[in-house]
């Protein structure tokens, strides 16, 4: 009965808030300001940048001059994308990393040759494969897509992020994590009697959101750190993925759905906007959940799927167990 409560709220939820209208309403209060900015000299880091909201990503961050690294998996598919950026931005400073983010050493082996201040990391790329599928290592290809290697590129780039003076990390998650509560005993649902794709993606992106937040708890305050880190919501948007992953949904939906430009605004906002510069800003929307340039909340009304400081804790030590990184690593200021 919860299971149906929480998904009967996020539908009603999203008809109003999650389509083209709600976006074209909500822009009706956008400060065009906060995005009229120069990026020159400013590196960027976009994942899953081919294609939807990191292509889109791209395109704009490029066209304001900034430095945009592709982070991708495919690299025929990295090369046409990084000559077609090139030709439409006009901008020459687009950089192709081919990188799986299925695997966790590779990962690990681009963070330690990305040599540059970072000013913007941008975790887009997800996967949402509908049958189990192990990695090389054993673990669920959707959660190291999804979640565990996102949290390791944010933290193997901390020293690149710091040195920009304003590094800013953002999740892109969705809004499927409103039906989803964080089950911190089964993090790669080895319990599920029949695995669902759609389903584990919504939890793989309810961990995101908890890991933002607890990156801005502890990351910030320990290293007085000029980076902040951000969960955010695209809205339904039209993009391959959508199309792919979820063919009923694109269907019954596309009539509606928001542009892959539209549902990339909030995450050029989060990554450049100087309004998010200053302590009363920062605080605001350090570790925070934004749809449309908003803070939103985390949880439905009745859902129940707010996590314990109990769950918090252990997602927290499974991800750096998981990642080989020591669980208070926050503490180095080296």
């Amino acid at each position: 009965m919860l299971a149906a409560w929480r998904l009967s709220q996020w539908y009603v939820y999203g008809r109003q808030s999650f389509t083209k209208a709600g976006f074209e309403h909500a822009a009706k209060s956008f400060n065009p300001a906060d995005c009229d900015v120069d990026l020159s000299s400013r590196h960027f880091i976009i994942t899953g940048a081919t294609s939807g909201l990191g292509l889109s990503c791209a395109q704009v961050l490029a066209r304001k001059g900034g430095t945009i690294h592709l982070v991708c998996r495919n690299k025929d598919k990295g090369e046409k994308t990084l000559d077609q950026l090139k030709a439409d931005t006009n901008n020459q400073d687009i950089h192709l990393h081919v990188v799986d983010l299925s695997e966790i050493g590779a990962v690990r082996r681009f963070c330690s040759s990305f040599q540059l201040p970072l000013h913007g990391l941008i975790n887009n790329a997800g996967i949402m494969v509908h049958t189990r599928t192990l990695t090389q290592d054993g673990h669920d290809v959707n959660f190291v897509t999804n979640v565990l290697s996102p949290f390791l590129m944010t933290v193997e780039l901390l020293p690149n992020l710091r040195r920009s003076g304003d590094g800013r990390v953002i999740f892109v998650s969705s809004g499927g994590m409103y039906a989803q509560e964080l089950k911190p005993d089964d993090l790669e649902d080895k319990k599920l009697t029949k695995y669902d794709g759609t389903w584990v993606y919504a939890h793989n992106k309810r961990a995101q959101v908890c890991l933002a937040e607890l990156l801005a708890e502890k990351v910030s305050p320990a290293q007085d750190s000029p980076v902040t880190f951000y969960s955010m919501h695209p809205g339904w948007a039209d993009t391959p993925g959508v199309r792919l992953s979820m063919p009923s949904f694109f269907d019954q939906h596309k009539g509606i759905l928001r542009t892959a430009e539209q549902g990339a605004d909030t995450i050029v906002w989060l990554a450049i906007a100087p309004s998010l510069t200053g302590p009363e800003q920062r605080s605001k929307y350090n570790g925070k959940f934004s749809l449309d340039r908003h803070v939103v909340s985390q949880h439905l009304f009745g859902a129940q799927t707010q996590p314990s400081d109990d769950d918090l804790a252990k997602l927290w030590e499974y991800v750096c167990k998981k990642a080989n990184i020591p669980p208070d690593f926050y503490k180095n200021k080296t």
